[in-house]
């Protein structure tokens, strides 16, 4: 219950010649109390009733923070959950790369085969195991970190800035909480964050080939930079970003979907429960998605610089007429056929287009599949750990869940 306040005296003209502070000297009635704001209200109208004028008053009430502090307080705490968003997607995402490099490496193995038929996993463990010792599986895991730490920590982080990007850019069309939003979402965060870290994947891979020269992730550096230039680290860019844009997607918004389907329709809650069936759905369907990009990708940044020197064969050579224009045209064209014909006669990686047609026309529709137990292997158990770990770390700092 608040206190009563006691009536107000009733004001009288202060003496002329005298100020506030005198005036409350020589007589007590107008010695100058603390006030609020309804004591000011009262005694400005007690004063103009007896003809007197108001001055100014200053009170010592606290007043309550203005609008502006709010927003100072919001835009604050929006950037500290922006963040330690990203720093929790990175380390997140990091830790799951820990714990699966040694699947990650039997796939890359795997997926770099020269044969047609490539060695089932267990033969590959084996004979990893003859040759490198246990050491072996953890080839690459510098580079495979250091890609966590920068293309995860965009994809991841982003996922939902780019959410409510699309909500607010559409008009309120695309709802957050739509399966269309959460699959832009997805595209979006991978492709900047896949275009942006591909050296680290470059590296990555090139440590973990088999027969590779190269042991430490700032040696292999400085040797593509001499070797490529700086442009040559963005090799095999575009299936890489198409590879990241279809992960991401596929990953993101499979366990964001599921995850509140299972909230609504099956009765679970926030918690481990929760997110390791959400998770676990997600990393099945990330791996077969991203399965087929991910052999090109494997195959383009594996291939050599420069190419082998192409085997003469003769060819007698009748005189023929001059070709017309129309005919030097369709010559010179560079229809996929005349790519693969390069490709082949060269040996130099033809680019996407090129390559996925050489998987093909050699090793079969198979061949895209190549290495997908050892991709499941490695994608099922890092998604569901870095999921994890991420919704862990967002609930502590107070961030609201996926």
């Amino acid at each position: 219950m608040s206190a009563v306040r006691p009536p107000i005296p009733p004001a009288a003209r202060i003496p002329s010649g005298m100020n506030h502070q005198d005036a409350g000297a020589h007589d007590s009635r107008y010695a100058v109390l603390p006030m609020d704001d309804r004591d000011v209200e009262m005694s400005e109208m007690i004063l103009h009733s007896h003809g007197g004028s108001s001055p100014p008053i200053t009170t010592t009430s606290s007043t309550p923070p203005s609008s502006s502090h709010k927003l100072v307080s919001e835009q604050n705490r929006s950037t500290r959950e922006v963040l330690l968003n990203f720093t929790f997607a990175g380390l997140s995402c990091m830790t799951g790369a820990l714990f699966t490099n040694p699947f990650d490496i039997v796939k890359v193995r795997q997926q770099l085969s020269p044969t047609l038929r490539s060695p089932p996993f267990y033969a590959l463990i084996k004979s990893m195991l003859r040759t490198e010792g246990m050491s072996g599986f953890m080839k690459g895991v510098s580079a495979s970190l250091s890609r966590e730490a920068t293309y995860s920590t965009i994809r991841f982080g982003a996922y939902d800035f780019f959410k409510g990007f699309l909500h607010k850019v559409s008009g309120g069309r695309l709802d957050e909480r739509g399966f269309g939003n959460k699959v832009m979402s997805g595209l979006a965060s991978g492709c900047i964050g896949a275009s942006l870290a591909n050296p680290t994947d470059l590296l990555k891979i090139r440590l973990q080939a088999p027969s590779t020269p190269h042991t430490h992730l700032l040696p292999t550096l400085s040797f593509l930079l001499r070797e490529r230039g700086f442009l040559g680290l963005y090799r095999a860019c575009l299936p890489t970003t198409i590879r990241a844009a279809l992960l991401t997607s596929s990953q993101l918004a499979s366990y964001d979907h599921t995850k509140h389907f299972l909230m609504e329709w099956g009765g679970m809650r926030e918690g481990f429960g929760l997110h390791f069936a959400s998770s676990a759905v997600a990393g099945g369907v990330c791996s077969f998605v991203s399965a087929p990009v991910d052999v090109i990708k494997v195959r383009i940044m594996n291939a050599p610089t420069t190419a082998p020197t192409a085997v003469s064969v003769p060819v007698s050579v009748s005189p023929s007429p001059s070709p017309s224009p129309l005919g030097a045209l369709a010559t010179n064209i560079q229809t996929p056929g005349n790519i693969l014909k390069q490709a082949y006669a060269t040996g130099a990686p033809p680019g996407v287009i090129g390559t996925t047609m050489k998987i093909y026309h050699e090793e079969g529709l198979r061949a895209f599949f190549r290495g997908g137990f050892m991709c499941w292997m490695r994608l099922w158990p890092h998604t569901v750990i870095s999921l994890m770990v991420f919704e862990q770390l967002r609930r502590w700092a107070g961030i609201e869940p996926i």
